[in-house]
């Protein structure tokens, strides 16, 4: 079989590279190939992803090599694909740009499998509003590649209960993995008179960061080191700096780096206003990293309250910090990051992924 794995509009290996999740984002294509699976990776670049051809290997990259519009260049350039290899399966990796790929597929006809993670529409509404163009754009993609694609996988029940509005059946449900491996899941829980927290994601108003440093004022005895970059870093750093909070913005870090940083630190602190299937989150789990998160979609659909975490209720600083002084304890530490890792290894292992996607791939 020959999977084409079309890239999300605008995005390219060269971005993947940047945000460090490079690997991550390739670990399944990567085992695929391992079984005799053919990988073609179709990728918005315009030549700067030259460089990871050796990276990939044997998976072969397709990128845009001619001075023309990647809109112009897309089309054609997948139409050439699926003809040149006939038992071909078309996989988006996510909604932004796929309406491309379905008019490619349906003019080859070959069967096409859209992801869909938190769906845009619902974030550019929250953001911008529903009469803002971006929504209505979003919205019209959305409602083409739900209708029309042969197969739909998504991430969340939330997501799922969304699409199964728009249809009634070949819809999956199939959550983002962990590979395990490559987090430290020997975790020592020591007593500690002062407790690190570490948040990793996008700087952005759906991260609810601001919230966050406001309520960590008056915590006693916490450090809190914020992973990641964003357009809101420096209004955050300026009212950690005009507050003399103790937090340490450590920037962008490669995947690969994390395993680190959730060594050296207690807890786990994602105070979003709304998830998906929240990537970062779940590694810290896989570390046994015990995590405090606010009780909103796409979270609360993971973590079980006292049991694999903590949930507080969104924007209530009075929850988070009791929370919070509960894992001051670091028996109560071993127990929910205990319990978070063996969540992980039965719900979002890349064994279990790759189980389920060849269903879907080979489901008729």
């Amino acid at each position: 079989m020959h999977i084409i794995f079309y890239l999300d509009q605008g995005t390219t290996l060269s971005k993947f590279n940047e945000l460090g999740t490079i690997d991550r984002e390739l670990a399944f294509l990567k085992c695929l190939v391992k079984e005799k699976y053919k990988i073609s990776l179709f990728s918005w670049a315009k030549g700067e992803d030259k460089k990871f051809v050796k990276k990939i290997n044997p998976i072969k990259l397709v990128e845009n090599k001619k001075k023309i519009r990647s809109r112009l260049w897309v089309i054609p350039e997948l139409i050439r694909l699926m003809r040149k290899n006939k038992n071909s399966i078309l996989l988006t990796n996510q909604t932004f740009g796929s309406e491309w790929a379905l008019i490619a597929s349906k003019l080859t006809k070959t069967t096409m499998i859209a992801r869909s993670g938190f769906p845009l529409s619902l974030h550019t509404k929250k953001l911008y509003g529903k009469f803002s163009l971006i929504y209505i754009y979003f919205k019209f993609v959305e409602f083409f590649v739900f209708k029309f694609a042969e197969k739909i996988i998504t991430t969340s029940e939330h997501q799922y209960r969304y699409i199964s509005k728009k249809r009634k059946k070949n819809i999956f449900l199939l959550p983002n993995y962990v590979d395990i491996e490559k987090f430290d899941t020997t975790r020592k829980y020591k007593n500690n008179n002062k407790l690190t927290l570490v948040f990793t994601g996008r700087l952005t108003k759906q991260k609810n960061l601001e919230f966050l440093l406001k309520s960590i004022k008056n915590i006693k005895n916490i450090k809190l080191k914020i992973v990641g970059e964003g357009e809101l870093r420096m209004q955050l750093e300026n009212y950690v700096n005009e507050n003399s909070l103790p937090v340490e913005f450590l920037g962008q870090k490669k995947n690969i780096e994390l395993k680190n940083i959730y060594r050296t630190a207690d807890i786990f602190i994602f105070p979003s206003i709304y998830e998906g299937n929240p990537k970062a989150m779940l590694e810290a789990m896989a570390s046994r990293l015990p995590v405090i998160a606010s009780n909103v979609i796409g979270i609360k659909q993971i973590i079980i309250d006292n049991v694999n975490g903590f949930l507080f209720n969104e924007n209530n600083s009075i929850d988070l910090s009791g929370k919070i002084e509960k894992l001051r304890s670091s028996r109560e530490r071993r127990r929910i990051g205990n319990n978070a890792f063996e969540y992980i290894k039965k719900n979002h292992s890349l064994k279990i992924y790759l189980m389920k996607l060849k269903q879907i791939l080979n489901d008729k």
